[in-house]
């Protein structure tokens, strides 16, 4: 069940200098890093007698950060 805006995030950071040019890179590429994410995860949270269980969707994402 997934409510509202439920998921997991994964992001891979790539920064860029004011020129353009790439100062920091993960060294896993963004396509394998995709491969390897599973598509969905399932969640569970307990509190004293409350039980809730999640299955979220899994979204990866290549972020782009640019100095200015």
């Amino acid at each position: 069940m997934v409510d509202g805006d439920d998921r997991v995030l994964v992001s891979r950071y790539v920064l860029l200098d004011r020129s353009g040019d790439v100062v920091r890179a993960p060294e896993v590429p963004f396509e394998a890093l995709r491969a390897a994410a599973p598509r969905t995860v399932v969640s569970t949270t307990r509190y004293d007698d409350h039980t809730y269980t999640a299955r979220l969707p899994v979204f990866v994402r290549d972020a782009i950060v640019q100095a200015t």
